[in-house]
């Protein structure tokens, strides 16, 4: 199809949406004088479709900036919504019988049906928005002056929507810094001590004239070039300063805390602790202790988890060091697993900046780097679906429920009994290979059974991102290079939303080329 009747069909797809749309809000406004639980759905509704009404007209006027592949994604969105709306109106029609009811008021028998059909109808516009969100939040990274404008203008500045789009690509120039000064902190900002995590080498604190808590998040550096490491750290900082929790999966930054000793250069990444959240635990501890959560619990970690990867992503770093003890969780009670948080940033860098191969010959770091970034000298540049490779390993904990590191005697650490067939192999570091093959063959056999098929395909799906041959997912290598030679995540779409209801999306961003990457209504 050429551009233009491409175009055409999209965007009179999201005028049919918005059309729709609109019906259903003012079908729901019969019954504005309905049960107060009602009126509270209608509400809930209202305020859904009012952000969902001002992103389909963002996308309607910013269309002619948007790179062919992020069209494409919007278009499958849209086609979504409008089945999802079409449906819904189709199911009011038949329970209002196609009548309007003067002054509000309905038949008393047709309320449950009404509300049972306007539940159903916010469910599926909030799970619409859930998919949704990632790709929205992806014009932020569109480098057009016709986006800049709109953005700094008086369109919808006030809105929900396109304020988080304005917070978000301030926070990818200088302007966040430029408007709230400088994001380092002085050292003596920190009252009350440290006190460490364990399994983690992150720290609470609190800071001197706050009564909140902070995670102290540590990255030392002992011979790089300690210029460009700030300008990394800032960087990193002043675009987690943005950062959501809840939907992002990443604290808040307060700010950096650098300090220098003969060990070398520190930098105090300083988060925010939501003052509804308490009793952090790294991902490690609680897998080591295997209470027994539900399977939904253990899904929606998986969730969460892969939520903050991509939004590492999105914002233009790789990790670099994604693992149980860079993933803290807060519980909600003693079995009642909360919010997790992706940390642990001591290696992390830019997606398209430079990179230095080195690395360690610690077994219980390599077992969740990808066989060719494994030892003090690793095969390759490091790239996203690195990441990647680890997320699959932390999804087969999770799966498994079952900590792969576990301690022996004294301070050292062993594999767990889950690895005894490539334990010589992991311990020796020589056939780096042949423990990836065992973690596939583990997922295989076992997770199949114990999370569902599809939730093994996916793990499988990140196992093998970087595998040769047609089973890999993702695609050739050299098709996943963008002009500027940056390897990325393929698109990932078409062939893994029919594999499971749990939604992944790995997109090639368009513009600096990073991965979109997201695990979405995960349900039992």
């Amino acid at each position: 199809m050429d551009p233009v009747s491409f175009a055409c069909g999209v965007l009179g797809a999201a005028d049919v949406c918005l059309k729709s749309g609109k019906y259903l809000i003012r079908k729901f406004g019969d019954y504005r004088n309905a049960e107060r639980d009602i009126v509270d759905i209608v509400l809930r509704m209202k305020t859904l479709w009012l952000k969902t009404e001002i992103q389909l007209e963002s996308i309607k006027k910013l269309w002619g900036s948007f790179d062919p592949r992020l069209q494409a994604l919007f278009d499958e969105l849209i086609g979504h919504l409008q089945t999802k709306l079409q449906i819904a109106s189709n199911s009011l029609d038949r329970v209002m019988d196609g009548k309007q009811y003067e002054g509000g008021t309905v038949k008393k028998f047709k309320a449950a049906y009404f509300k049972k059909n306007i539940q159903q109808a916010v469910q599926e516009l909030e799970d619409w928005q859930g998919r949704f969100e990632p790709t929205w939040l992806l014009i932020t990274l569109v480098t057009s002056p016709a986006i800049d404008r709109y953005l700094e203008g008086k369109n919808d500045q006030t809105s929900v929507p396109t304020g988080k789009l304005k917070e978000l690509r301030d926070a990818m120039s200088r302007k966040v810094e430029a408007r709230q000064g400088s994001i380092f902190i002085k050292e003596e900002n920190i009252s009350g001590g440290y006190k460490s995590l364990p399994w983690s080498e992150v720290c609470t604190t609190r800071l001197s004239g706050s009564d909140k808590r902070f995670l102290i998040d540590q990255i030392t550096y002992l011979d790089s070039d300690i210029s460009l490491a700030t300008v990394h750290i800032r960087d990193l900082a002043r675009r987690l300063s943005t950062s959501d929790p809840a939907e992002f999966g990443i604290l808040r930054c307060r700010g950096v805390i650098k300090s220098s000793s003969r060990a070398g250069t520190s930098f105090k990444l300083v988060f925010e602790i939501p003052p509804t959240l308490s009793s952090p635990q790294t991902l490690r501890e609680i897998l080591l202790h295997k209470a027994p959560h539900p399977l939904n619990q253990r899904f929606q970690l998986a969730k969460q988890l892969t939520r903050s990867l991509m939004f590492v992503h999105t914002f233009g770093f790789v990790h670099k060091s994604i693992r149980p003890d860079t993933i803290i969780v807060f519980r909600e009670s003693e079995r009642m697993l909360g919010h997790s948080f992706l940390t642990g940033f001591e290696r992390f860098r830019p997606g398209n900046a430079e990179t230095l191969l080195s690395g360690d010959s610690s077994w219980e770091k390599n077992l969740y780097r990808h066989p060719k970034r494994q030892g003090i000298h690793p095969e390759e540049r490091y790239i996203m679906q690195h990441d990647i490779y680890s997320l699959g390993v932390c999804l087969l904990e999770i799966g498994l429920w079952n900590s792969f590191v576990r301690p022996a005697d004294g301070s050292s650490l062993e594999p767990s009994e889950s690895l005894k067939s490539v334990k010589e192999a992991l311990l020796s570091g020589n056939r780096p290979s042949f423990v990836k093959d065992g973690l596939v063959q583990i997922a295989t056999k076992r997770l199949s059974g114990l999370m569902g098929q599809r939730y093994a395909d996916i793990v499988l799906s990140c196992l093998t991102c970087l595998d040769p041959g047609d089973t890999n997912l993702f695609g050739k290598e050299e098709d996943l290079e963008d002009e500027d030679g940056i390897v990325v995540g393929v698109q990932f779409i078409e062939k893994v939303l029919n594999i499971w209801p749990v939604r992944v999306l790995f997109v090639a961003n368009y513009d600096c080329m990073k991965v979109l990457l997201q695990i979405e209504d995960i349900r039992v």
